[in-house]
């Protein structure tokens, strides 16, 4: 296991001193039986840190066991592959409350033990088709209070163990069947207050495992219904 001891200090606080706080945590972690590794990362926090507009450059090379990451309500814009790589061993993911425009094709390749991944509250509007292809074991996956328009067909062509896409209040307007023929285990897909969805597929069942859960948005906007 792993585990995270942030230290906060007064803003005022000069380099020096936040260095010598630093010194103090790791010297009573090098003597707490059962922490074989630390290091530290004197003055920079990942969580609710406006100042943070992007991950530690390859974080896995030092923090190559991590299983969990939260970084979020930072300010992070974008990810490449250059954050995230080497995270090999990671499975859960929580980018929520940033300002993520953009996200590389491969920015999630090296995260193949992936199980859990959060990017509610950013400012999405399009995901590569590709871009969780190298996540065998994704099951989570939540992207709601984006600004995406819609999705390619085979984006879960390589998620065949997701089970839950959370994807509310976005301005999705249209979906199509092949991309649910890659999730067999799927059991929830959450679509409600998107563009303007048809009130006619409201508890629609696609197969024999989609449970959809669409609800009517249509409040001053152009009529579009969500098509399968």
């Amino acid at each position: 296991g792993m585990f995270f001891v942030e230290v906060w200090m007064p803003d005022s606080s000069s380099q020096e001193r936040t260095l010598a706080a630093t010194k103090q945590v790791e010297a009573i972690l090098a003597e707490t039986e059962g922490v074989n590794n630390y290091i530290a990362l004197p003055g920079f926090s990942l969580i609710n840190n406006k100042n943070v507009q992007f991950l530690p450059l390859e974080i896995g090379k030092n923090f190559y066991n991590l299983t969990s990451l939260i970084a979020s309500g930072n300010a992070i814009r974008s990810l490449t592959k250059n954050e995230l790589g080497r995270l090999y061993r990671l499975k859960s993911l929580n980018l929520e409350s940033n300002e993520i425009e953009s996200v590389k094709f491969n920015a999630f390749d090296d995260l193949i033990s992936l199980e859990i991944l959060d990017l509610d509250y950013n400012k999405l509007t399009s995901l590569d088709g590709k871009i969780f292809s190298g996540n065998f074991y994704l099951k989570q996956l939540t992207a709601h209070d984006n600004q995406l328009e819609s999705l390619h067909e085979d984006i879960f062509e390589h998620n065949p163990m997701l089970e839950s896409v959370r994807l509310q209040n976005n301005k999705i307007s249209r979906l199509s069947h092949k991309m649910l023929d890659h999730v067999p285990h799927m059991r929830k897909l959450s679509l409600a207050k998107n563009v303007c969805i048809d009130k006619n597929y409201e508890g629609t069942r696609i197969g024999s495992t989609y449970a959809v859960d669409i609800s009517r948005m249509c409040e001053n906007r152009e009529e579009k219904n969500l098509q399968f």
